[in-house]
């Protein structure tokens, strides 16, 4: 695989494309109704922006021994953990800890969360409403986008504290996790081939 002269190490190399719930956006919100786009955001991540895959192996005995074959089955993936940037308005942070919020409200211990159906009609606050589907873009050297990464289902369950001194010229970063229910990957464009 050829490699650029450019291709440094960056913090910035995957962009976090995040579709808003629907749940979130039916919230009256002052951050959200100043942003450009009401239905996603967009903001840079870095660490391990996709999960660890398994389609894991059963023994099966035969013939005196044992054979290891596949099960054609995934296990429930684990949470993925992203840090990103926190933005100087700390806007990327809100969103999130208003969606997590969404789960649990901080100031009342509940959330209007329910499956129940009332009198036949749809659900008044369906948990489907409260998920979303989220991409992450790996970028080449060029900041041209050659991979992305989907998860579907996803809900935050986690956001790390802001850790900051004025003795560290570093950017503030936090970490989000989120839970998910799939996954696909898909090559964008072959760099050796650009």
């Amino acid at each position: 695989m050829h490699q650029s002269v450019l291709n440094r190490a960056r913090l910035d190399k995957f962009t976090l494309v995040l579709d808003l719930p629907i749940a979130l956006k039916r919230t009256a919100d002052p951050i959200l109704e100043t942003l450009p786009n009401a239905n996603t955001i967009q903001f840079t991540c870095f660490g391990s922006p996709t999960p660890s895959i398994e389609v894991p192996s059963i023994d099966t005995p035969f013939g005196g021994q044992t054979l290891k074959v596949s099960s054609h089955s995934r296990p429930a993936y684990r949470p993925l953990r992203l840090s990103f940037k926190v933005d100087n308005g700390y806007k990327n942070w809100w969103i999130l800890w208003r969606w997590m919020d969404l789960f649990n409200q901080s100031l009342k211990s509940t959330s209007e969360i329910t499956s129940v159906v009332l009198n036949g009609s749809k659900p008044v606050h369906p948990v489907t409403d409260y998920l979303t589907t989220f991409t992450t873009f790996a970028a080449e050297e060029y900041n041209r986008n050659i991979m992305s990464f989907v998860y579907y289902g996803a809900r935050i369950v986690s956001l790390s504290e802001i850790s900051y001194s004025h003795q560290d010229a570093n950017e503030i970063t936090c970490q989000a996790m989120f839970d998910f229910n799939q996954f696909n990957a898909k090559l964008l464009s072959d760099i050796d081939h650009c």
